[in-house]
């Protein structure tokens, strides 16, 4: 995995522990940047998926700790974005094709547990988090089995 990146995530992680979100905000920012750049280049595509999905999940919760949910959906669909795109990629391999709908598949399961723990939202908010979930199932259920680790 990228050594750089892998310390970008970790001072977002340090910072979000102490509780100092403005800091955590700008390393996962920054993570989200660096794995969307390294997407293409990573030749491991589980670690990739893998890098892409931590950095934008963090910021995710992150914008919910802060109440900030259409901040967190925001994160949400963008990672949703850059996994369909990927997945869909030409000239993706199958192992690129297979590792994509893993992560979307994990996102879609992430989306709901949200929708649970969160509870109290706006109707907008909710309606747009179940919008999501179920782009995310509807993208997985026209694909072949995988069988994701």
């Amino acid at each position: 995995m990228d050594e750089q990146w892998k310390q970008t995530i970790v001072s977002g992680n340090k910072a979000y522990a102490q509780q100092d979100h403005l800091n955590a905000e700008r390393h996962y920012l920054q993570a989200c940047e660096q794995a969307e750049q390294l997407l293409l280049a990573w030749r491991d595509v589980e670690c990739a998926t893998a890098a892409v999905a931590v950095s934008y999940q963090n910021l995710a919760d992150l914008y919910f700790t802060q109440s900030r949910i259409n901040a967190g959906i925001t994160a949400y669909r963008r990672l949703q974005d850059l996994l369909l795109d990927f997945r869909h990629g030409r000239g993706r391999s199958l192992e690129a094709r297979r590792a994509a709908e893993c992560a979307i598949r994990r996102l879609g399961a992430e989306i709901l547990y949200k929708l649970k723990r969160l509870g109290q939202l706006s109707s907008a908010s909710r309606q747009r988090l179940e919008a999501l979930a179920q782009k995310t199932q509807l993208a997985t259920s026209h694909h072949e089995e995988v069988t994701c680790h």
